[in-house]
């Protein structure tokens, strides 16, 4: 029996049980699939180290100073009593908090940032390469703050090899895009002991998501992987990685066929197609290294079983 012919006999044969064993008569609505990306999306959210998150407490008023992450990210505040606001507008100085938390969190490696639903693209689909993505939030007394209009704040993300960039930022909301907004700076700053750090420098006046972007070529390439029906928009998440550059793409289904696919992609890429499904209670997973092309490209995909912890390696691996 060919592979994806047999896949799609277990996993019909799977659903029959489950709905067998389910049914009741006081249910009318009928799924032909269960929809299992919240399960994806609870396993996905286990992908970062806990490391990522850094939070420091503060308490009263404070100086211009700097905090620094484990990974060498440094966030740099000055002028505190007239930083932040409350959702009304009103300053909310740092000094009338019994306890002011800022958290920063870190997306700085390719699984961190397909977790955290950090694609690298902008809302046309332009895709860029990332240098990390960072955000900072600041909560008073349990209530989280913006920073004040005017305002803005610096972040340091340090890179071996720091080139021109531009400023990228990312609601952590109702979006799924990120936008230009400014330059981002090459800098050098004081490490450990007498060493000197090299990285990105970042003015960023919100507490969304900031990276320092490099755009890429737009390419007349698509690609497409091809799963078998039973893996679908409801239990199914699609991922191009490049092997060379730090960009992820999510590919997205097409309405009236089995694929899901990327558009204007620079040819002669190399990439990891990445494909994670839950069906009943089990993980399909498959991936593939390839080559975008100048044309369409649609590849078939053979997922497999994969235990949960088998695909949080796969996904921190990346």
């Amino acid at each position: 029996m060919r592979p994806k012919l047999f896949l799609l006999y277990t996993l019909l044969s799977t659903l029959t049980l489950t709905v067998v064993g389910g049914c009741r008569k006081d249910v009318e609505e009928f799924r032909p699939y269960p929809v299992t990306l919240g399960d994806i999306a609870l396993l996905m959210g286990q992908v970062p180290d806990p490391a990522t998150r850094t939070v420091f407490t503060m308490n009263g008023a404070f100086p211009d100073t700097t905090l620094r992450t484990a990974s060498g990210v440094r966030v740099s505040l000055a002028d505190t009593e007239e930083l932040l606001m409350d959702e009304t507008g009103k300053i909310v100085p740092c000094s009338s908090c019994q306890t002011l938390q800022i958290e920063v969190t870190e997306a700085l490696r390719k699984g961190d940032l397909l977790a955290r639903g950090l694609a690298t693209h902008d809302a046309e689909g332009q895709l860029f390469e990332s240098a990390g993505a960072v955000r900072v939030t600041f909560t008073c007394d349990g209530k989280e703050l913006q920073v004040l209009i005017g305002r803005n704040f610096k972040i340091q993300i340090p890179a071996a090899n720091p080139t021109d960039r531009t400023l990228f930022t990312h609601p952590s909301k109702d979006s799924t895009d990120w936008k230009e907004s400014g330059p981002a700076y090459t800098a050098d700053w004081p490490g450990p002991g007498a060493t000197l750090v090299k990285g990105y420098e970042l003015i960023v006046n919100s507490t969304d998501w900031a990276s320092a972007g490099q755009p890429m070529n737009i390419g007349t390439g698509s690609y497409c992987a091809d799963l078998p029906p039973n893996l679908n928009p409801q239990n199914t998440v699609v991922f191009m990685v490049f092997k060379k550059s730090k960009a992820v793409v999510q590919l997205n289904d097409v309405i009236g066929a089995e694929d899901f696919c990327a558009r204007n992609l620079p040819p002669s890429e190399q990439v990891r197609i990445v494909t994670v499904s839950k069906f009943g209670d089990q993980f399909w997973v498959s991936q593939l290294e390839d080559e975008i092309g100048l044309s369409e490209s649609v590849k078939p995909m053979n997922p497999q079983i994969m235990t949960e912890q088998q695909v949080l390696d796969l996904l921190r691996g990346l």
